[in-house]
């Protein structure tokens, strides 16, 4: 993956619902760290409108509703056909072959993200595999939650490094 040069002292920081509680590590590591970050007011994390239905879903932990209730950035409003046009485009890259429209949640974090941040954090594997793309038609850099760590830890003059959970 290419480093993009956005700064992330001038950014917004959205986030996947899948970034809240990854189940592997680093990443679970590198999650808890943010989340200490955003309540000792040190960053601020979004979500998007468009995560709504995510964070209602049955499956979704409670702790993680309950968090997501304060973070919602974003309304839903009419796109112009500029925006609209953007969308479909993101939309069509995240489908690829497939005959799916599963994706067009993830294309419309990305396009929520691209328009009011900077940074989109995830851990699905799918969107990670093209952040390069997707950095190249809307200007949002895609990183894992240790990514995000190491960008802000680097604008310190610092090198991130996660402590053990």
């Amino acid at each position: 993956m290419l480093q993009h040069n956005i700064d992330p002292k001038y950014s917004q920081f959205f986030l996947d619902t899948c970034a809240f509680d990854p189940k592997y590590t680093p990443e679970d590591c590198a999650a808890n760290e943010l989340w200490s970050r955003y309540e000792a007011e040190k960053i601020s994390l979004l979500l998007a409108h468009s995560n709504q239905r995510e964070i209602d879903h049955p499956n979704t932990p409670k702790w993680v509703k309950n968090k997501a209730l304060s973070m919602v950035f974003t309304v839903e409003v009419q796109l112009n056909s500029e925006e609209l046009s953007r969308l479909v485009k993101l939309e069509q890259l995240l489908r690829g072959n497939a005959q799916s429209e599963r994706h067009k949640d993830d294309a419309r974090h990305l396009f929520e993200a691209s328009k009011y941040g900077g940074y989109f954090v995830t851990t699905d594997h799918r969107i990670l595999k093209m952040a390069d793309e997707i950095f190249q038609q809307c200007r949002v850099q895609v990183l894992k939650p240790s990514g995000l760590i190491h960008r802000l830890d680097l604008g310190d003059g610092a090198y991130a490094s996660l402590p053990h959970c």
